[in-house]
């Protein structure tokens, strides 16, 4: 996915993703149990694609923490528990960058139609 011109662009959360706590630094979601190695595989794509560079990653099918920035711009952080028995949980946290998760049917249609919401990162 390239990355969108200005100081604005977007990562997709999975489709069955669904937002529990949003500031404007962190996103917390719950996807099914077992899918959130898979997430966050999709979402380091999504960011390697757009230019990001991958700091540091430590992923194992239970947890996991991926780092990755931007040179002299913002940086994000994933994190992510899946245990199997408690809720299945994903963080992204930013620097130096405004997160929001948001729903755009415009967005959807022109990129993926199954994606229920994504990521917008600003300055």
């Amino acid at each position: 996915m390239a990355e969108r011109q200005g100081a604005e662009s977007r990562r997709h959360l999975p489709a069955d993703a669904k937002v529990v706590k949003q500031t404007k630094d962190e996103i917390r979601f719950t996807v099914g149990k077992g899918k959130a190695k898979a997430a966050v595989k999709s979402l380091r794509t999504q960011f390697r694609e757009a230019g990001w560079k991958e700091d540091v990653a430590s992923v194992t099918g239970m947890s996991g923490v991926v780092s990755v920035s931007k040179e002299g711009g913002p940086s994000a952080t994933i994190t992510y528990t899946d245990t199997g028995f408690l809720p299945t949980e994903l963080s992204v946290s930013a620097m130096r960058a405004d997160l929001e998760a948001a729903e755009s049917k415009k967005w959807k249609e022109e990129v993926q139609p199954e994606l229920l919401c994504c990521l917008v990162i600003s300055r």
